[in-house]
């Protein structure tokens, strides 16, 4: 009977070491799962960080694209502005000429004089120099801002 208490004795401490060892190999296991899953996350951190940086510096592109954009329309429009002006002073000092069918009507012997009470003979012209600037220059401003959207469009197409 003693050898039966000696192999009891036996087979508890062989039945302890083997829960020992599966309790060790688990914790190797769940070590190295742990580990994996740590470097799957870190690897998934650094994803989003490269793709966070590419979306930052994408948008930090956009943006001088659109600056370039508004600074070019802004140019164009003051250029259109100043040559509207040239314009006008041009025609009102006879360096440029309208059209004949834009200068009005033309002075006919059989058409009676202006009264000396209104200011100029044909004050009409003035105005139709100044108009016909206007409208070039509203046209070149035009332009210009399609050309500023155009600009922005290709812009946002990334071309």
């Amino acid at each position: 009977m003693m050898m039966t208490a000696a192999i009891k004795a036996l087979l508890v401490l062989l039945l302890a070491a083997v829960i020992g060892l599966l309790w060790y190999r688990g914790q190797a296991v769940n070590a190295v799962a742990k580990q994996e899953t740590a470097e799957a996350q870190m690897q998934t951190l650094q994803a989003e960080r490269d793709a966070l940086a590419a979306a930052l510096e994408h948008s930090h592109q956009h943006a001088l694209a659109m600056e370039s954009a508004a600074q070019k329309y802004e140019q164009e429009k003051q250029d259109a502005e100043q040559r509207a002006e040239k314009l006008a002073a041009d025609l009102r000092t006879g360096a440029v000429r309208l059209r004949e069918r834009w200068q009005g009507c033309p002075a006919s012997p059989s058409v009676p004089a202006v009264a000396s009470s209104s200011g100029q003979p044909d004050a009409g012209a003035e105005d139709r120099s100044e108009s016909a600037a206007r409208i070039i220059g509203a046209a070149a401003e035009c332009d210009a801002q399609v050309r500023g959207l155009q600009a922005v469009i290709r812009a946002d197409r990334g071309e």
